[in-house]
């Protein structure tokens, strides 16, 4: 059985998952691509810089959606990542231990 990873892109624009199944050492194969167009930080509390409940709430929605589609394909390892707009946040730590806690996600900044 081929070993098949989840890659989901948490951006400031849009949330992507991709999974793939591994065909040799250097080669994979896509089995599913999914694009949410989403602006994490569109409402922004600028005084602050944080990300608001409501997004907070959508972006929970969109990666138990991600989760379900992980679960059909049997992903052995899920890559979590996230960029600037929850890099920046001051409250990405909260977000971080929030979708950890509940859809088992570690979300890693670069």
């Amino acid at each position: 059985m081929a070993k098949i990873t989840g890659i989901v892109d948490i951006g400031s624009n849009s949330v992507r998952l991709l999974i793939i199944a591994k065909t040799s050492s250097f080669g994979f194969h896509i089995l599913a691509e999914q694009k949410i167009y989403f602006r994490l930080s569109e409402d922004l509390n600028i005084k602050q810089y944080c990300i608001s409940e409501a997004k907070v709430k959508q972006l929970k929605a969109i990666l138990a959606n991600f989760m379900s589609t992980l679960r059909f394909y049997r992903c052995r390892k899920v890559l979590t990542i996230a960029t600037a707009a929850l890099r920046d946040a001051a409250n990405k730590n909260n977000i971080i231990k929030v979708i950890k806690k509940e859809l088992g996600l570690n979300i890693k900044i670069i």
